[in-house]
């Protein structure tokens, strides 16, 4: 996932619906921007569920906001890099 920081699937095709998460955004962004966007695509996850369109519309804001994060569906352009994964050994840092 190259121009994405996180992505949710609809079920299909005998497999089951997914939110992803990007690696990249794992290793670099901070815990908190991590936890903003799988919210995030939990909500779309929410809609799905409830049969309402994937979009950024009224309903996506609304729930947005009363699970507590903001209606984004992008991040600042230029954040600060705090990495999140050890160079050599692959194992994951605590946060």
């Amino acid at each position: 996932m190259k121009h994405r920081l996180g992505h949710y699937m609809v079920a299909g095709g005998g497999q089951s619906a997914e939110i992803a998460l990007s690696l990249r955004h794992l290793e670099r962004d901070p815990w908190d921007d991590v936890l903003h966007t799988l919210v995030h695509e939990m909500v779309h996850q929410w809609q799905d569920q409830h049969g309402m369109p994937l979009d950024h519309g009224q309903a996506f804001r609304a729930k947005a906001r009363a699970v507590g994060i903001s209606a984004r569906a992008t991040r600042p352009a230029n954040p600060v890099a705090q990495p999140r994964l050890a160079a050599r050994s692959g194992n994951r840092s605590q946060p």
